[in-house]
């Protein structure tokens, strides 16, 4: 569902459109190669360097859109995509990513402090998630309200999708149900 929830996500970033951002895995690649190898052309890698380059920029693209600090991508990285950083370059990614698109650290802001303030998110159709561990004392219940908060509205768009589509097929409101849950893989 991630390809959906980026492409269904109309939010405007920093005048990118995350509608058009699945694109931008060769684009990262090319300049992570390209800055990593100084003077070696994205033309001059090998397929399979190319692909690794991409795979990585994968872990960039999802991870900070999604909020992860450096120390969270490197166990990202490890985790899901099985390549192994240091901090150094987690942090060298990350400020390659944010100078490329300083509106997203913004849209993080803006969504923390709107769920801050207003206790939940929406998602792009109407749909609340309701956070109250975001003014929490709790460090970690306030960072995994933070982030959720940062989440949902990216993610939502593909499972509101689903839940019109169920709703057209049954005949029902699920879309308005607290009983539906969505996995993702």
């Amino acid at each position: 569902l991630a390809r959906a929830e980026l492409r269904d996500n109309k939010m405007k970033v920093d005048g990118l459109i995350l509608a058009n951002y699945l694109d931008k895995y060769a684009e990262t690649g090319k300049e992570l190669a390209e800055r990593k190898n100084t003077g070696k052309k994205w033309e001059d890698f090998s397929d399979e360097e190319r692909a690794q380059y991409r795979r990585s920029a994968k872990v960039i693209n999802f991870g900070l859109l999604f909020g992860m600090k450096p120390n969270g991508l490197v166990i990202y990285a490890k985790q899901e995509y099985g390549i192994t950083i240091d901090y150094k370059t987690a942090e060298d990614w990350s400020n390659m990513f944010f100078s490329k698109y300083p509106g997203i650290p913004i849209y993080h802001k803006e969504a923390i402090h709107f769920c801050r303030t207003h206790g939940y998110v929406e998602s792009p159709l109407g749909r609340r998630r309701h956070l109250p561990e975001i003014n929490s004392s709790n460090p970690a219940l306030r960072a995994r309200a933070e982030n959720q908060a940062v989440n949902h509205p990216i993610q939502s768009p593909s499972s509101d999708t689903v839940l019109i589509a169920l709703n057209e097929m049954t005949g029902t409101s699920l879309i308005q149900s607290r009983d539906m849950n969505f996995v993702r893989n």
